[in-house]
């Protein structure tokens, strides 16, 4: 979920805030959706995040957000880092996650 909403405040043109709710991501309760933006606020991939009834507002990236956005861009990419996890036990933290995107990207780059 955290790589679906960082592409969507992406998408949000500048200074305006993107609520998600329960009609963005019905998979998820209103508690988990509010849960993942304070963790998005904490590592510090957007700027602005309210909390709201219905789910969280968030304005915009940061620069960290739209690095972590470049690296987990490709479905096949984040596939590949997703299923790496889910391989050692299913959980990292976001410092890892990143570090291994990088090391997936840079590989595709370099074709290996």
């Amino acid at each position: 979920m955290i790589r679906d909403v960082l592409l969507l405040v992406e998408l949000q043109p500048a200074c305006e805030f993107l609520t998600v709710c329960r009609d963005t991501f019905p998979d998820y309760d209103v508690a988990t959706l509010k849960g993942h933006a304070r963790l998005l606020e904490q590592s510090g991939f957007v700027q602005v995040v309210l909390i709201v009834e219905e789910g969280a507002s968030f304005r915009e990236l940061t620069w960290e957000g739209h690095e972590f956005v470049s690296l987990c861009r490709d479905p096949n990419c984040w596939k590949e880092a997703k299923d790496k996890i889910a391989s050692i036990g299913g959980s990292a933290s976001v410092e890892v996650l990143r570090q291994l995107l990088k090391q997936i990207v840079t590989s595709k780059i370099s074709g290996g």
